[in-house]
């Protein structure tokens, strides 16, 4: 009997539970089981907050006209710095 990936049922080698293929697209636990809790609090933390997106915008609205594109911005408060 060969070993199936839990999540489309690929022939995998032995001793994993998920493929390639689906270990890529989806967050798993240490156990190797989807977690679609951490799945989308990760996709929630890496996401620009909306009122610093509305901003990023018009920046990139305004550096347009000039033929430029702001690429990065920094939250003064918190220090932390958001890329496009």
């Amino acid at each position: 009997m060969e070993d199936r990936c839990i999540c489309c049922g690929e022939i995998i080698p032995e001793g994993q539970q998920v493929c390639k293929e689906c270990q890529e697209g989806v967050q798993m636990n240490k156990e190797g089981y989807k977690d679609p809790t951490a799945e989308i609090a990760v996709h929630r933390a890496s996401r620009m907050p909306k009122h610093i997106w509305n901003v990023f915008n018009k920046l990139n609205l305004a550096a347009g006209k000039s033929g430029m594109e702001v690429t990065e911005i920094r939250d003064k408060e918190t220090g932390k710095r958001y890329r496009r």
